[in-house]
């Protein structure tokens, strides 16, 4: 039984492709959410996430490493490896706006790690700066050429540590 009004032939077919877009339209937006929702949207674009910094400092950056760190009141800790197969001379590190100068230096033997930590830095407290974000620069010497310069892609980020 064919319930169309004689003359408005194809009246239906019309509707439900009208239906058929506007359904396609919500599925897509609904999709665009999701994908959203899981993949993230930094705050702006010079935010980088923990996992991005982790991953940055500890398998791309060369030929020093960050391992694990955490900042604790204004004295940020963290451990540094040599990633290289020479022997460095670790000169200054600047964290931010803090440069630590290590005289002489430090030797990291090839694999080489060790704990620095480096104070001055602003303090951590609960309610207004319970992470940090740092830029992280190391001068350094190898074997044949001095002062060299090692400026990391990404920041340093983590949360606080409160005593």
């Amino acid at each position: 039984m064919d319930f169309t009004l004689p003359g408005i032939r194809g009246h239906r077919r019309a509707q439900g492709a009208a239906e058929y877009l506007v359904l396609m339209a919500i599925v897509l937006v609904i999709a665009l959410i999701l994908l959203v929702l899981l993949m993230g949207i930094p705050a702006g674009h010079g935010d980088v996430s923990d996992t991005q910094s982790k991953a940055y400092w500890g398998g791309v950056a060369w030929p020093f490493s960050i391992g694990d760190n955490v900042q604790v009141n204004g004295t940020f800790m963290f451990s540094l490896a040599n990633r290289g197969t020479e022997r460095l001379v670790l000169r200054k590190v600047q964290i931010g706006n803090i440069t630590a100068d290590f005289g002489p230096g430090w030797v990291f033997k090839p694999s080489g790690l060790k704990n620095i930590a480096i104070s001055g830095l602003a303090w951590c407290n609960e309610t207004s700066y319970d992470s940090y974000e740092y830029n992280v620069t190391f001068i350094y010497d190898t074997e044949n050429i001095d002062n060299r310069t090692q400026i990391g892609d990404k920041p340093i980020v983590g949360r606080c540590s409160f005593p």
